[in-house]
């Protein structure tokens, strides 16, 4: 239970910053930096996450490296995408999915750590 809780949080941080870069690409600049302070207010203030948080060592670096990883997914999404708009979708769905995984395989190896 405690595990896909703490994959959905990876999840949306990823999404978030997907999110980021996409208003940042399209000239949104306001947007893209209300989605960066909901991310960074949802860090600091929602209790799960502030619990999670409290649990795991160097978790400020894993909760800004899970957003660098959305906004790598994006640029890379961005790029292949260009022209076509069909195409994104199906580019921003194959990341989604790598992310799900890496936020997966992110949480085995924090609990194997911890023991």
């Amino acid at each position: 239970m405690k595990k896909k809780r703490h994959v959905r949080e990876y999840m949306f941080f990823q999404i978030l910053g997907v999110v980021t870069v996409m208003l940042f690409f399209k000239g949104e600049f306001a947007y893209s930096l209300i989605a960066l302070l909901i991310a960074f207010l949802f860090y600091r203030f929602d209790p799960s996450i502030k619990d999670f948080c409290e649990n795991i060592k160097h978790t400020r670096k894993i909760f800004w490296g899970q957003i660098f990883i959305g906004y790598v997914m994006a640029g890379v999404c961005f790029i292949f995408s260009w022209n076509s708009k069909g195409l994104s979708i199906i580019w921003a769905l194959i990341f989604l999915a790598v992310g799900v995984l890496h936020a997966g395989k992110v949480q085995d190896f924090l609990n194997e750590r911890r023991g």
